[in-house]
């Protein structure tokens, strides 16, 4: 497996803060730490999946608005940063692998993933539009669509 990007094109615009939001203050260390863990790997840990959530999100986000276009999200839109601080969250309920459900494959706040997961996936899509494309910029995904006859014929 590659080591992951020293420095990524998109820093992480979550924090520790923003996970303890999410997942609360006692459980944050209880999904995050292993026996023996120092405080400087926690550390990582914390900064890993935060990064992890906002290169998931960027990834979708990035079929619809350029990188730019996706730092103007994450900065003026609070449903999109939110729906990271949620990708966030279930990467942290991911990371005990003993909590993992083996029949539904349910793990801590994996609800909450797979939510933010559509949400963005919605968004590209333009359903519902982003307040924050005002400062970002339009949605090529949208402004690309082509319009077919028979669409044509049922809107009239």
């Amino acid at each position: 497996m590659p080591a992951p990007t020293q420095t990524p094109s998109i820093p992480a615009v979550l924090n520790q803060a923003d996970l303890e939001a999410a997942v609360g203050v006692v459980r944050l260390p209880q999904l995050l730490r292993r026996a023996g863990d120092s405080d400087a790997v926690f550390t990582a840990r914390v900064a890993q999946v935060c990064q992890q959530a906002t290169d998931h999100a960027a990834g979708i986000l990035y079929q619809a608005f350029s990188k730019d276009a996706i730092l103007k999200l994450f900065d003026s839109d609070f449903a999109v940063w939110a729906d990271v601080r949620y990708l966030g969250a279930g990467f942290c309920g991911l990371f005990q692998t003993e909590l993992v459900d083996p029949e539904t494959g349910a793990y801590p706040f994996s609800a909450q993933w797979k939510q933010a997961h559509r949400n963005l996936l919605d968004r590209v899509k333009g359903q519902p539009r982003m307040i924050g494309e005002e400062k970002a910029g339009k949605n090529r995904t949208v402004t690309n669509r082509v319009w077919r006859a028979c669409n044509k014929l049922s809107a009239n």
